[in-house]
């Protein structure tokens, strides 16, 4: 359809435009083109690179990081005129689920610590629902240091509630509103006695863990959101890791379990029990309701990256060798072969995180970096910040935006015996 050249960040295709960064001799500037034409509908120049992030009908760019020469500030750009909505100093968290807020946090000052989640912050900060549409504040929550902190995400990547533990007392509050929607002292028996690490609190879902990490293991106490209620109480025995204390440890709603534990190993854990279910290497980087995609770190040669497991068994459905992933967003992941020699096909693939199967979305031309596709249309860019846009054949799968070419997961072709 076109292409365009210097593309520094991943296309992002929103609705009937396409989203990109690009540098040109004035310097970098968010780019907005019509898909069908690729005309340029509008550009808006940052003080700086920044991340763009799409919310409905607005645009949210945001620092990516600090500096003391240029304005930590989050700009909110209409996405059909490019015109500069609303403008709040801090950076964005989270966009939340079912309303449309994005959670900005500020700090006292401009520092790296203002950048993204901190489950144990080290200085104070208060947290805005901003209206994304507006820039109408609708809450802000005073967040002390010090404390420990979890949040309710979906598989999306969209908070929904946020607990603070304080001095033996949790309180969680909804995003939607920024309230108090319930309070759980922990009983004088339960709280720690300094002798081995504090005890943490991480959000999975509609779930609040509190655990605490010894040399046996873990012991993990489940409380319902938003009353905070125990729902139950579980000791697995330690992962893989050369970690006694929780750092680097996360837990995530997966579908019918949870998972549990560092980036070398994850623990599925019954959403209704804690009972463990499964053991996996690794942790999961996409989620979908029956399957995950999950990365291993540091890879190991001949060791496969990418792992797709079943997630009600832990089961390995497929591995995936010399795969690279080109798409940010959440979602079906898109997935290209890696060491495609000259003549064979570079096939684009996306995974259906529901089934568990791939379907293929087109041959592309060349190797690419980046990838985003939305309806029949594909946008690729290339290392060398090249992008290319294509409209892709009318009788493509609805879930990929391809052929409609489903393959079982076990017997991709780039897979080695």
């Amino acid at each position: 359809m076109f292409s365009a050249a210097g593309v520094v960040d991943s296309p992002q295709v929103m609705g009937d435009n396409l989203l990109a960064t690009v540098e040109g001799p004035t310097g970098v500037q968010v780019t907005a083109y019509d898909l069908t034409t690729g005309r340029v509908r509008w550009e808006y120049q940052p003080p700086r690179r920044m991340l763009v992030q799409p919310a409905g009908d607005t645009v949210v760019i945001a620092p990516v990081s600090c500096s003391q020469r240029a304005p930590f500030d989050t700009y909110g750009v209409d996405v059909a005129s490019g015109r500069r909505m609303w403008e709040i100093r801090g950076a964005p968290l989270w966009l939340v689920e079912d309303a449309p807020i994005v959670i900005i946090k500020q700090t006292q000052r401009c520092s790296e610590a203002t950048i993204g989640f901190d489950a144990q912050p080290g200085t104070k900060a208060t947290w805005i629902g901003l209206d994304v549409a507006s820039g109408e504040k609708r809450w802000e929550i005073e967040v002390p240091p010090g404390v420990n902190l979890a949040v309710g995400v979906n598989t999306g990547g969209r908070a929904s509630w946020l607990a603070v533990a304080e001095r033996g007392t949790i309180t969680t509050y909804d995003l939607t509103t920024g309230r108090d929607v319930g309070r759980y002292e922990v009983p004088a028996a339960e709280q720690p006695d300094h002798s081995g690490p504090p005890p943490r609190i991480m959000g999975a879902g509609d779930q609040l863990l509190a655990v605490t990490s010894t040399r046996a293991g873990f012991t993990i106490t489940a409380h319902e959101i938003p009353g905070l209620r125990p729902r139950w109480t579980n000791a697995v025995t330690p992962p893989r890791t050369n970690r006694v204390d929780l750092d680097g440890v996360t837990a995530r709603e997966c579908g019918q379990v949870i998972c549990l534990g560092p980036a070398t190993e994850t623990i599925g854990l019954d959403r209704n029990t804690g009972a463990e279910r499964w053991r996996a290497p690794g942790r999961p980087l996409r989620v979908g309701t029956g399957h995950a995609l999950f990365m291993k770190a540091p890879p190991v040669a001949d060791v496969p990256m990418f792992v797709v497991h079943e997630l009600a068994t832990g089961a390995t459905v497929s591995e995936l060798r010399d795969t690279d992933l080109l798409n940010r967003n959440y979602g079906d992941p898109l997935l290209r072969r890696s060491d495609e020699r000259e003549g064979q096909d570079a096939r684009l693939w996306q995974l259906d995180l529901a089934a568990g199967t791939f379907k293929t979305v087109t041959v592309l031309p060349g190797p690419y970096a980046n990838c985003d596709a939305g309806g029949r249309y594909l946008a690729c860019r290339n290392s060398d910040g090249q992008l290319q846009v294509w409209r892709l054949p009318v009788d493509c799968s609805p879930s990929c935006g391809g052929r409609a070419a489903t393959v079982a997961s076990s017997r991709l072709p780039w897979q080695r015996p």
